[in-house]
C-alpha cells in the first residue's frame, strides 16, 4: 500500500508552506493561518504487469485481465506476447510452431486449443529456449495452466464449418461432437470428428540440361501434371482428466484416427528432348489408394507440487497401420508401353514414459528426470 501526500492551495495568501508525513496522514503547514489542516490518506491500487520472466519462462497473467475474454484459447494465443498466428497455425515468434503441455500434460489434438475457453485459464507460460528436459526437436514450448473448475454438469458443444474453392469447385466440410460432463474438479469427455479434405493441383514442369562451357543444350524435358488427391475419414477420443486442487492434477486419453477413403489421381505427360531433337514422348496415368489407415495415441500423466518440488509424468503409446496400393499406365511414342502396380504396408508401435523432478534454486531450477523408450 503507498501513501500519496496531496498539497492543495487554499488561498493566494500563502506565504510558505512545509509537508510532513508518515505511513497514516499528511499535513500542510501555511505560514499566515493559525492551525494546522489534516488530509485524508489516499489510496491508490493498481494492477501487476500481466507479463514477467520466470525461470525459463516468459509468464503471461490471464486470469482477471481482459484476455480471459478472447474466446477460445486458439483466439487466446495469437494475444499472448511472444506469441504469432500465420495461416491457421500459431507460432512463437523467432521459432516456429511450439509443443502445447496443459496442466503438464502434452496436447497432440491441437483441436483441443479450440475447445477450451479462455475463461478457463490462469496463466500461459511461453519458453523459447526449452531445456534437455524437452525433445531435442521441440524449439519453442508454450505451458498453459487452468484455473481450478467449479462448475458442474454435462456440457455439449457442437462445431461445423466448410470450405469451397472458387478455382477448383472443391468442397472441405468438417463437423465435430464433444461432451463434457463435470464435477468436483474431474472431467469426463468424448468428441467425434467428421472431415472431407481435397487437393487439386495443376503444374507445368520444365527442365534443361546444359554444357558447362558455352551453355550448349543437351536434354530438355517439358510437360503437365495433373493431381487430385481426396480424403474422408473420422476423428474420436476419450479421457478424463482430474484437477485435484491447485498443486495435483492427473488424466489420461485416448485418440483413434481412420482414414475410410483416401484416393489419388495423377496424370503426367512429358516429352524429352536431345540437341534439340524430340526423342519421347511419355504419358502416365497414375493412381494411389490405402486401406482404411488408422492409428492410436495413448496418454496419461500426472503434474503436481510436493512443497516447492515439482513433479511431472507423463507415459504416451503410439499405433498405426497403413495398407497402400498403386497402379499406374506408361504410354510413350517408343513402344515401350508398361503397366506397374506396387503395394506397400506399414505398422508402427512407440511407447514412451518421462518423469521430470524440477526443484527451484536462487534464480533458476535444477532439474532431473529420465526417459524411457520402447519401439
Amino acid at each position: 500500500m503507498k501513501t500519496i501526500i496531496l498539497l492543495a492551495i487554499l488561498s493566494v495568501s500563502v506565504v510558505s508552506a512545509r509537508a510532513q508525513s508518515d505511513s497514516t496522514s499528511a499535513y500542510v503547514q501555511m505560514a499566515d493561518t493559525i492551525g494546522v489542516q489534516e488530509l485524508q490518506e489516499a489510496v491508490v491500487r493498481g494492477h501487476l504487469p500481466q507479463t514477467k520472466m520466470k525461470g525459463d519462462a516468459m509468464v503471461t497473467r490471464i486470469a482477471g485481465t481482459p484476455l480471459e475474454k478472447s474466446g477460445t484459447v486458439h483466439d487466446l494465443l495469437r494475444r499472448v506476447p511472444g506469441m504469432i498466428q500465420k495461416g491457421d497455425g500459431l507460432e512463437v515468434i523467432g521459432r516456429g510452431a511450439p509443443a502445447y503441455y496443459v496442466n503438464g500434460r502434452r496436447v497432440r489434438d491441437l483441436d483441443e486449443l479450440k475447445r477450451l475457453m479462455s475463461d478457463e485459464v490462469s496463466q500461459v507460460e511461453v519458453i523459447t529456449n526449452p531445456g534437455a528436459i524437452y525433445d531435442a526437436t521441440v524449439t519453442a514450448v508454450v505451458r498453459i495452466h487452468t484455473l481450478r473448475r467449479k462448475a458442474a454438469g454435462l456440457s455439449l458443444d457442437l462445431f461445423g464449418k466448410t470450405e469451397q474453392s472458387l478455382r477448383t469447385d472443391g468442397n472441405d466440410p468438417e463437423g465435430m461432437l464433444s461432451l463434457n460432463y463435470r464435477v468436483r474438479g474431474l472431467d469426463i469427455f468424448a468428441s467425434a470428428k467428421e472431415w472431407k479434405y481435397s487437393t487439386c493441383q495443376w503444374s507445368q514442369l520444365g527442365q534443361m540440361t546444359t554444357l558447362p562451357a558455352d551453355g550448349t543444350e543437351l536434354y530438355r524435358y517439358e510437360g503437365d501434371m495433373d493431381n487430385r488427391w481426396r480424403g474422408i475419414g473420422t476423428h474420436v477420443n476419450g479421457g478424463l482428466n482430474w484437477q485435484i486442487n491447485d498443486k495435483h492434477s492427473l488424466g489420461a486419453k485416448v485418440d483413434y484416427a481412420v482414414t475410410t477413403h483416401s484416393d489419388t489421381r495423377e496424370r503426367l505427360t512429358m516429352e524429352k528432348s536431345e540437341r534439340g531433337t524430340k526423342v519421347e514422348y511419355i504419358d502416365t496415368d497414375l493412381k494411389k489408394w490405402s486401406d482404411k489407415p488408422d492409428n492410436v495415441q495413448v496418454n496419461a500423466y500426472y503434474n503436481g507440487n510436493l512443497g516447492k518440488l515439482n513433479i511431472d509424468f507423463n507415459a504416451d503409446m503410439f499405433f498405426s497401420n497403413d495398407n497402400e496400393r498403386q497402379a499406374s499406365t506408361e504410354l510413350t511414342d517408343t513402344n515401350t508401353d508398361r503397366d506397374v502396380e506396387a503395394a506397400t504396408s506399414s505398422s508402427n508401435h512407440l511407447i514412451a514414459t518421462k518423469l521430470i523432478l524440477s526443484y527451484p534454486i536462487w534464480k533458476g531450477n535444477l532439474s532431473v528426470g529420465d526417459r524411457g523408450k520402447l519401439r
